[in-house]
């Protein structure tokens, strides 16, 4: 990988070292935990194969009941790009993030995708806030609610299998990940949006 457009203090991050560690089950909505259908399974298997992405390989989930391309989706979707070369991420700080129009608390990430022959790097942001985790809170309580099996049962005991769902979810489990995630996956789609598509995916 060549370094021809990356400033000298610039520490490349390569795809192979970013790619999370950690594989969402794609059975499951990814913002919910709600357990999917064998069809959108199905479809989501058609759907990555059209682009060349493996839900397997955790590159392809669904997301608020959308399609979604993960971080790794993304970096493997650019790296088979010969125009790639190699992306640097790093915190927003205080002052940047109020800038933005975050609160305290709220956490934000940069990235930059640097591509062949292109002067400047392609940047994104990636942020998670507050507001968003009281959302999940609440929308992971309704899933539970109309879920066959808790319909009938009481308040306590779906609240405790909101919780439960609620520990699995990546964005819960670690808010600094998922925002670093989010500023990755939306840079590289930004420089390499997929075959086809005239925009990303949302998020």
């Amino acid at each position: 990988m060549t370094q021809e457009h990356i400033p000298p203090q610039r520490s490349l991050i390569t795809p192979r070292a970013e790619a999370p560690r950690e594989i969402i089950p794609f059975d499951r909505d990814g913002a919910t935990g709600e357990v999917l259908g064998p069809d959108l399974v199905r479809a989501l298997i058609l759907y990555g194969q059209r682009y060349g992405l493996d839900p397997y390989a955790g590159e392809l989930i669904y997301y608020r009941g959308l399609p979604y391309v993960t971080e790794r989706g993304a970096v493997h979707n650019a790296v088979r790009s010969q125009r790639y070369r190699g992306h640097a991420v790093s915190i927003v700080p205080p002052e940047e993030r109020k800038a933005m129009g975050l609160q305290d608390g709220d956490i934000a990430y940069r990235c930059e995708v640097w591509v062949k022959d292109v002067a400047e790097p392609i940047v994104e942001f990636g942020e998670v806030t507050a507001a968003e985790l009281e959302q999940t809170k609440t929308q992971v309580a309704s899933a539970v609610a109309r879920d066959r099996d808790f319909r009938e049962t009481t308040p306590a005991q779906q609240e405790r299998e909101t919780l439960r769902r609620l520990q699995f979810l990546p964005l819960m489990k670690s808010p600094g990940k998922m925002a670093r995630a989010r500023a990755i996956r939306r840079a590289h789609l930004l420089a390499f949006p997929l075959k086809g598509e005239t925009s990303s995916p949302p998020q």
